[in-house]
């Protein structure tokens, strides 16, 4: 085979050593297990936001249930700031006496604001529920809708490519 130095070992790729030391092999496997839990973690963050991707493209169909509810919140404190108003203009006689209220009511007034905003920019997610009706009704079509939870699954974007075949 010809001359070789000691202590180098014919293979470029292996090179020459004896038994890893304990202290390498702990290293390896820390270091092992540091990337499993990276790529775990980084799975779960991608199952995290496909959820909620499906979520928002199933809400406007399905209804959202927590944007409902800041509707329904909003109705309630203007109905309460109106009434309010009404009773209060009919229990005193004294512009000044309504002085006195003008806190209350300027609470209640930039409370029903706030709630009107949180109503236009609160994404319209689907419940739970909601996505395991859509589910249901899929499998219940007659034909098959395939890679449709994928798609709606995806992160938005400006535009997408739509291909079907017959």
């Amino acid at each position: 085979m010809g001359w070789q130095t000691p202590g180098v070992s014919s293979d470029p790729h292996r090179p020459y050593g004896g038994e890893p030391s304990n202290e390498l092999a702990r290293l390896a496997q820390q270091g092992q297990a540091r990337l499993q839990a990276d790529q775990q973690g980084q799975s779960s963050s991608a199952n995290a936001a496909a959820d909620f991707n499906m979520r928002t493209a199933i809400g406007p169909v399905r209804g959202a249930p927590v944007r409902r509810a800041v509707l329904v919140l909003f109705v309630l404190s203007v109905v309460a700031l109106i009434a309010g108003g009404v009773i209060a203009s009919l229990l005193t006689d004294n512009v000044f006496e309504m002085m006195r209220l003008m806190p209350v009511g300027m609470t209640s007034l930039f409370a029903s604001a706030g709630l009107f905003v949180l109503y236009l920019f609160l994404p319209p997610t689907a419940s739970r529920a909601g996505v395991e009706a859509e589910r249901a009704w899929v499998a219940s079509l007659p034909f098959a809708l395939e890679h449709y939870f994928d798609v709606i699954a995806a992160e938005p974007s400006g535009e997408r490519q739509l291909r079907v075949e017959l």
